[in-house]
Formats: structure tokens, C-alpha cells, sequence
């Protein structure tokens, strides 16, 4: 089988351009095996590596797949998903999530009409791992939230899989911050009635953690949509509606002292303009 790339303007890969990258003598596709997502994952890194996905000449999709007989036989979702249960394979899955960032209008590629370049690396990683949770993160910034489709079933089987602690509330404060998109207000809300919020953020210790990771937050320059860049420094700071609309979505979790509080903060931290 041929480990083929597939780039250009189309989302349907079996129009799109391609280019064969690498070999794989693997029979079967749903059990491709270590060795076998071993040599996948390198030719796609090689290649990455000598024609890298650039910010000056974006693509809107990118993807990698397996052919065999002219025929897709394996597309990158299942390969990750197949890769990721190989511990010795999380780096390398890890670094070509990574390097598939780069797309059109800023955002991470489209794999398929659906979901980004690099989705079921990043969140099978996030499954298995706490520590992994911030690299997910790093994944769902980079992706074209305004188009949300599968990012909330993502999000909320990472909750599932390891709960809420210090390492799953920086999930929530992202759904409200630089990672709201179309449906994060509404997933916290989910998450609160009915997934355990509300009893994690009663004890002293979870409130605490929520506290700090929206200080952090607030600590970042905001989303474009409510900021301001200075022409000068090209630093970015909060505008008054800007900042009215983050904090009305962060009120749901705080009561007015505490609201008060992050205004400060976010004002002091990054600035507001007139």
C-alpha cells in the first residue's frame, strides 16, 4: 500500500491533488500494527519536513491516507486512532499533529468536510493522557471554530475519561475564552447541569484551580473579535465591549466579587482601550 498526502483546494480527497510519500507492506488496514504505523507516520514526517505547510501559502485541506490498488484503504482518522495504541508511537503522533497547523484563513487544514488535519492524533493522545490535555489545547486554538462540528464530542469524551481536576478545568475556562466557538457557552452549561461541574467547583480545591486558569487566561492577549492591536507594537488589548462580552460569558461560573476581580485582572494584564 502507498502512504499518499493529499492537498489542495477540494475536500474530497479523491479529487484533491496527491503524492506518494511512503510504502506499506501492512494486509490488513484495521490492524495495521506498530511497525507498520511506525513507517506511516515517519513518511508523512519526512515529507512534512522537506515541503512543511506554510503560513504564506496555506492550504485549505490537507490529509494523509493509505491507498492500495488505487483505492483509499485507510484515511488519517483511523490511523491515529490505530497509532495512538502504541505508547512508543505519542511522540511521533504528537509531532505531526504539530506540524499540520499551518492552513488557510489562519486556521488548522480540513481533513474531510468535517474535521481538521490532526484531530484524532490530538485527542486520542488527550484520552490517554492528562498530560497530554495541553496539546490538545495547542490542536483546538489552531482550529476554525466558527465551523465547530465534532470539537464537543472531543471535549466532553476527554472529561469522561479522567474527570475534573486541575488538568480537565483548563477544558472549561477554554470553552469560555480563546476557545469558545459556536457552542461553548452551551457545553459549559452542559457541563454544569449535568456532567459534575458544579459539584468539582463546590469543593475549596476545584474553585481555586478555576480561579487561577482564568487569571491565565485573562493573562493573554483576547480573541480578535475583542481586541485591538496597537499599530506600534502590534500588542493586542481588550475594548470595552470586547471585554463586556468575556466576562458576561465567564459570569456563569462566578459571582460579582470574583467577576470584579478578573475584570481588574484582565485589564491590568493586557490593557483596554477606549
Amino acid at each position: 500500500m502507498e502512504v499518499r498526502i493529499f492537498s489542495g483546494h477540494e475536500v474530497d480527497i479523491e479529487s484533491s491533488p496527491n503524492v506518494v510519500v511512503g510504502q506499506v507492506g501492512a494486509t490488513d488496514v484495521d490492524a495495521l500494527g506498530e511497525a507498520a504505523c511506525t513507517a506511516i507516520l515517519d513518511s508523512v514526517l519526512a515529507h512534512l519536513d522537506r515541503t512543511p505547510l506554510r503560513a504564506d501559502a496555506p492550504v485549505p485541506h490537507w490529509t494523509f491516507a493509505l491507498v492500495a490498488d488505487g483505492e483509499l484503504a485507510a484515511l488519517e482518522h483511523a490511523i491515529y486512532q490505530q497509532a495512538a495504541a502504541f505508547p512508543a508511537l505519542h511522540e511521533r503522533i504528537h509531532a505531526l499533529v504539530r506540524a499540520t497547523a499551518q492552513g488557510a484563513g489562519g486556521h488548522r487544514p480540513w481533513a474531510d468536510e468535517e474535521t481538521p488535519t490532526g484531530a484524532a492524533g490530538a485527542t486520542a493522545l488527550a484520552l490517554q493522557s492528562r498530560d497530554r490535555i495541553p496539546a490538545y489545547l495547542d490542536y483546538l486554538r489552531e482550529c476554525d471554530l466558527d465551523h465547530e462540528v465534532l470539537q464537543a464530542d472531543e471535549l466532553d469524551a476527554i472529561v469522561q475519561a479522567h474527570g475534573w481536576n486541575d488538568d480537565t478545568i483548563t477544558l472549561v475556562v477554554a470553552r469560555l475564552t480563546h476557545c469558545c466557538g459556536q457552542h461553548g457557552e452551551e457545553q459549559v452549561g452542559a457541563w454544569l447541569e449535568e456532567g459534575g461541574l458544579d459539584e468539582y467547583l463546590e469543593a475549596d480545591s476545584g474553585r481555586a484551580g478555576l480561579l487561577a486558569e482564568m487569571r491565565r487566561a485573562l493573562s493573554r492577549a483576547p480573541i480578535p473579535a475583542w481586541g485591538r492591536q496597537d499599530r506600534a507594537t502590534g500588542a493586542v488589548a481588550w475594548t470595552e465591549d470586547g471585554l463586556e462580552l468575556q466576562l458576561e460569558l465567564l459570569g456563569q461560573l462566578l459571582d460579582e466579587e470574583e467577576l470584579e476581580a478578573m475584570r481588574e485582572h484582565a485589564v491590568a494584564a493586557v490593557g483596554l482601550v477606549d
